[in-house]
C-alpha cells in the first residue's frame, strides 16, 4: 500500500511487528502532526505475527491478522512502506537509504527490526529445509507440505510445539526433535513438561529428546527425503522445519556503528549509543545483556520507546510477562519461574483438569507454571508481578486441592 514516500521524516520506524507499530501509536499521541514513516520488509500491513503458526492447518487470508486497516495509516497520516528495505543508516547525517525511494532523512529514529529465524551451520532453506517466522513462510510450508506423508520439526519451544500440532491437524506423521531432556524445558516445571509430552505422544507426535539435530542429508531422488542426524540417531521424514529460536536482528544497526551486543545496546530508556535512536522489541539488548524474545514485551517497549522519541523520558521497568502454549485443547502458561530452587518454596495445587506450581521467595509469590486455568491468566499475571502473599492468592485464586512442597 506504499503512496508517495518523502525524503524527510521526523520520525523514521524500521520494523513492523508489534514494536514498531506500538511506537509508532505512541508518537502519533503524542505528535498528532510529525511526519512518520513506518518501514515493513515483508509483504503485507502490519500483523499480529503470534498467530501464524497457529493457522497453519486452517489457513488465513493476506490480511486475516492485520492489526490496524490500511484507512487507518491514512487517517492518522502514517506513511507505510511496505515490502521495503532499509539498505543503511548514517546516524551522523540523520539519513537512511531505501532502495525504491532512495535516501530519507530523519530526526529521530527507532529500531524495532525484530529478529531473525535461526538455521544449524551450513544448512539452507530449500525444497526440504523450512523455517517459521513470518506470514509467507508459514504460507509456502502449507503449500510444500501438502502432497507429504511424514515431517520432522526441530525445536522443544512454544513455536515447535504449535508447528507439530498443526501439521498433525493436517494428517502428516509428525517428528518433534527438542534439544533439551523436556519440552520448554525454560519455562515449565518437569512435571508441567511431562504433561505436555504425554499430551502429544496421545495426539500421535513423535518425540525425539536430548535431540538436537547434528547434520542433515537432503536426498536426490524426486520425493526428495531428507535423513536428519541426532544424537539419538537418523530419522527420515520428506521435510524439516526449524524452530530452534531466533537471534537479534542487528546487522543494520552494527554496520551503523552503534553499540551491539547479542542485540542493539539499549539504556533503560531504551536510547542507543546514539542520542536520536531507540531500540525495541527482539532486537533491543537491555542494560545487564537481556532480550525479552516475549510479544508483550516488545509490546511495553514499542510503546516507551515511541513516547520517548516523542519526547518523554519513560523508564523500562523490565517487568516479567507471560509465555503461553495452546496445543490439542490445553493451555500452559508460565512465567518467571526461578531456575535455581535454594530459598524457593513451591506449592503445588490440582483440581480436576487444572494444575499450577506457584514459587514463593521470602512469603511473596515470584513465579508460576500453570494449565488449564486460562481464564484466570490476567490474574496469575497480576499476582507474579505484584509478589501476593500465599494466603492473598488462595483467596483470590482458589483451587480445590492443594499440596505444599519446601
Amino acid at each position: 500500500m506504499n503512496g508517495t514516500i518523502s525524503s524527510t521524516y521526523r520520525y523514521l520506524i524500521i520494523g513492523a511487528g508489534i514494536a514498531g507499530l506500538t511506537a509508532v501509536r505512541a508518537i502519533r499521541e503524542r505528535d498528532p502532526s510529525g511526519s512518520i514513516l513506518l518501514v515493513s520488509e515483508e509483504d503485507r500491513v502490519p500483523y499480529k505475527r503470534t498467530k501464524i503458526s497457529k493457522y497453519l492447518a486452517r489457513g488465513f487470508e493476506r490480511d486475516d491478522f492485520a492489526m490496524e486497516s490500511g484507512e487507518w495509516y491514512q487517517e492518522n497520516h502514517i506513511d507505510l512502506a511496505v515490502g521495503e528495505t532499509v539498505l543503511s543508516v548514517d546516524p551522523g547525517l540523520h539519513r537512511a537509504h531505501l532502495p525504491a525511494v532512495g535516501e530519507v532523512r530523519w530526526e529521530k529514529l527507532v529500531f524495532a527490526n525484530g529478529s531473525l529465524a535461526i538455521l544449524p551451520p551450513g544448512m539452507e532453506l530449500g525444497r526440504a529445509v523450512a523455517v517459521v517466522r513470518t506470514a509467507s513462510d508459514v504460507e509456502r510450508l502449507r503449500q510444500a507440505v501438502m502432497p507429504m506423508k511424514r515431517i520432522l520439526v526441530a525445536g522443544g519451544g512454544v513455536l515447535g510445539v504449535e508447528v507439530a500440532e498443526q501439521l498433525t491437524a493436517l494428517g502428516k506423521a509428525v517428528v518433534l526433535a527438542g534439544r533439551r531432556a523436556h519440552l520448554l524445558g525454560t519455562h515449565l516445571n518437569e512435571e508441567v513438561s511431562g504433561m505436555l509430552e504425554n499430551l502429544l505422544r496421545e495426539n500421535g507426535v513423535e518425540l525425539l529428546l536430548n535431540a538436537p539435530v547434528t547434520a542433515i542429508d537432503i536426498g536426490r531422488s524426486r520425493r526428495g527425503e531428507v535423513s536428519v542426524a541426532t544424537p539419538r540417531g537418523t530419522t527420515r521424514a520428506d521435510m524439516a522445519v526449524f524452530c530452534i529460536g531466533v537471534r537479534p536482528n542487528i546487522g543494520l544497526a552494527r554496520s551503523a556503528g552503534l553499540a551491539t551486543g547479542q542485540g542493539i545496546q539499549v539504556d533503560a530508556n531504551l536510547r542507543t549509543s546514539h542520542p536520536d535512536i531507540y531500540a525495541a522489541g527482539d532486537v533491543a539488548e537491555h542494560p545487564g545483556g537481556f532480550v525479552s524474545f516475549l510479544w508483550h514485551a516488545a509490546e511495553l517497549q514499542g510503546q516507551i520507546a515511541g513516547a520517548n522519541a516523542a519526547g518523554d523520558l519513560i523508564t523500562h521497568d523490565l517487568r516479567p510477562f507471560r509465555l503461553k502454549c495452546e496445543v490439542f485443547g490445553n493451555y500452559f502458561f508460565s512465567m518467571s519461574p526461578p531456575t535455581v530452587s535454594e530459598g524457593i518454596k513451591v506449592v503445588r495445587g490440582l483440581d480436576g483438569s487444572r494444575y499450577r506450581a506457584l514459587f514463593y521467595r521470602d512469603g511473596r509469590l515470584c513465579g508460576a507454571v500453570m494449565v488449564n486455568d486460562k481464564e484466570r491468566a490476567k490474574s496469575y499475571v497480576k499476582a507474579v508481578r505484584e509478589g501476593w502473599h500465599a494466603d492473598e492468592l488462595d483467596e483470590r485464586l482458589p483451587l480445590l486441592e492443594s499440596t505444599s512442597q519446601p
